[in-house]
Formats: C-alpha cells, structure tokens, sequence
C-alpha cells in the first residue's frame, strides 16, 4: 500500500494519533516503505526488537503472513 492507504488504515481504526511498533520482515519492503514516513509509527524488523521502542508504545502490530515470525520472535523472550 501507499503512504496515503497506510494513514488512512490509521484513520479508519483510530490508531492515527497512536504510538505503536509495526513489526515487519526485513524483505517487506513495500509495507516498510508505505509506513515509514508516519510519525506515530515505528517499524521494526523482527530481528533489531529493543526494550526501548517495544516499551514506549501504546501498541504492537503485525501483518497476518507475519504471525509465525511474530510468535518466533515473542518465543525467544521466554
């Protein structure tokens, strides 16, 4: 999606004036791209997580074809 579908997404589930990780693959370039240039959004790959930014947001959020990656990711803390 565009920068322009990425912000009205946000819009449309009230998370525009929300601070939240986007979690993303390292490949997904396009996602990357289409959020990253939305303040309120941080986008980390699965692997550069942080204390920090993890603890900083109000929210966590990942793509459906990244759940495995995400519970991968999650799983390491344990």
């Amino acid at each position: 999606p565009s920068t322009a579908q990425a912000a009205k997404f946000l819009k449309n589930t009230n998370l525009n004036s929300t601070k939240f990780v986007l979690f993303v693959s390292v490949d997904d370039f396009v996602t990357y791209a289409s959020f990253s240039n939305i303040p309120q959004v941080k986008i980390l790959f699965f692997d550069q997580v942080n204390a920090f930014d993890v603890m900083n947001a109000e929210y966590w959020a990942f793509l459906n074809k990244d759940m495995d990656s995400f519970k991968e990711m999650v799983s390491q803390w344990i």
